[in-house]
């Protein structure tokens, strides 16, 4: 079914009458008058999503959705392509990042997408800077006995099949002499799973 060439509707970015065309499987009408009105719709819909994620408050502005493994900010530009949220607010607020460039934090809080907590440096930068806040170092003055509070572990891992409730269990079932196997098969995990929290090779923060 063909649109009408005498009926107008306003385009939904710019408001600008124009003649739609209907598009897609279910034959819907165009909502923009150009590529470009399309594009910045679109533009404008990522900027709300991505703001909804984000706690604003007097210190870090904390992403509040998916982390990567090391606890940085994930978000969702396009599907199946995702990039750090602390990337993309550089992004957004001062250009494109230059090719072999990082996105570093002064706050060291790999959540934070606060834009004056944020800045570029080269791969060295990086790792000096993580050496001077503690990341890089070992025993007492390590990053995780420094600043516990910002360590992504436990039930907190956006990939954790276990609570801390299921790792006293399954401690107290070997203490008992029930096979670690079938301690795996109770708690849907792998038996290396297990092996690795009762030789205290994970879940270690709970006694």
């Amino acid at each position: 079914m063909a649109a009408n060439r005498h009926v107008t509707k306003p385009c939904a970015c710019c408001g600008a009458p124009f003649h739609p065309h209907y598009v897609g499987s279910k034959r819907q009408p165009q909502r923009f008058c150009s590529l470009r009105c399309g594009q910045l719709k679109r533009h404008d819909s990522l900027i709300v999503r991505f703001w909804s994620k984000v706690a604003r408050r007097l210190g870090c502005w904390e992403w509040q959705a998916g982390v990567s493994t090391k606890g940085y900010g994930k978000f969702s530009v396009s599907p199946g392509h995702d990039i750090g949220a602390h990337r993309f607010m550089y992004q957004l607020l001062y250009g494109p990042i230059p090719n072999g460039l990082y996105v570093c934090h002064h706050c060291d809080n790999p959540r934070c997408v606060r834009p004056d907590h944020l800045f570029l440096g080269t791969n060295s930068d990086n790792i000096l800077d993580g050496v001077r806040k503690g990341r890089a170092a070992t025993g007492d003055r390590s990053g995780p006995r420094l600043y516990p509070e910002r360590m992504i572990r436990g039930e907190q891992h956006h990939s954790a099949k276990l609570t801390a409730t299921d790792i006293v269990s399954i401690r107290a079932q070997a203490a008992q002499g029930i096979r670690p196997a079938r301690i795996a098969k109770a708690f849907n995990v792998a038996h290396s799973s297990i092996a690795k929290i009762l030789y205290g090779r994970s879940w270690r923060h709970i006694p």
